[in-house]
């Protein structure tokens, strides 16, 4: 079927038009979506910014609040009893010995760590160092960490011993932990401040 020249041009310009419209929303769109994504992350920073800002506006009203809650007996439970730092130490010490014990992990060393005094609370620090399979080392963290008093691992450093395939029955047969752990375990006592 032939067009006349009438019929060809609109079918050009309507192809034209076509392009034109497909390029426009090949274009268009993903600007309209990039806009909408900074919009909405725009909106949840303001709104975070607002939680925050009303968090700080009652920082005075909630410091007192959790001042006398420090003086609660259950809240207490999360923390040392008040003690000289050293025998403080010396009893975290026995506490992390006494579960790779339990766990079948070899204690390497532990140390005490001078630590400075933070607010209504003095912590206590040792570094540990420890060898153990990948099962002791979750058992003997997840210990630590959900006990009480609350302690907090920090510096946690794990390296593998003696990676070859070769040595595994040998490591098997002498009972050489595969896994090297060092890290530091803090806890919190009261001071007499918060004491009263």
């Amino acid at each position: 079927m032939m067009l006349n020249r009438w019929q060809h041009g609109l079918l050009s310009l309507i192809i034209l038009l076509g392009l034109i419209a497909l390029i426009t929303i090949a274009c268009i769109r993903p600007a309209i979506s990039f806009y909408q994504e900074k919009k909405q992350a725009l909106i949840t920073q303001q709104e975070r910014l607002q939680r925050y800002q009303a968090a700080a506006a009652q920082k005075d009203e909630l410091i007192p609040f959790y001042k006398q809650r420090l003086n609660e007996t259950r809240d207490r439970q999360y923390f040392l009893p008040l003690m000289a730092t050293s025998l403080a130490a010396a009893k975290l010490q026995e506490q992390v010995k006494s579960l790779l014990e339990t766990h079948q992990g070899q204690l390497v060393s532990t140390q005490p760590v001078p630590a400075q005094a933070e607010g209504s609370f003095t912590p206590v620090k040792i570094r540990v160092h420890m060898k153990s399979d990948i099962s002791t080392l979750l058992n003997v963290l997840y210990q630590l960490e959900s006990s009480k008093p609350l302690a907090f691992i920090d510096n946690l450093q794990i390296q593998r011993v003696g990676a070859s395939q070769k040595n595994n029955n040998r490591r098997k047969k002498l009972n050489i932990k595969p896994l090297d752990t060092r890290f530091d375990l803090k806890v919190y006592m009261l001071n007499n401040e918060a004491e009263h």
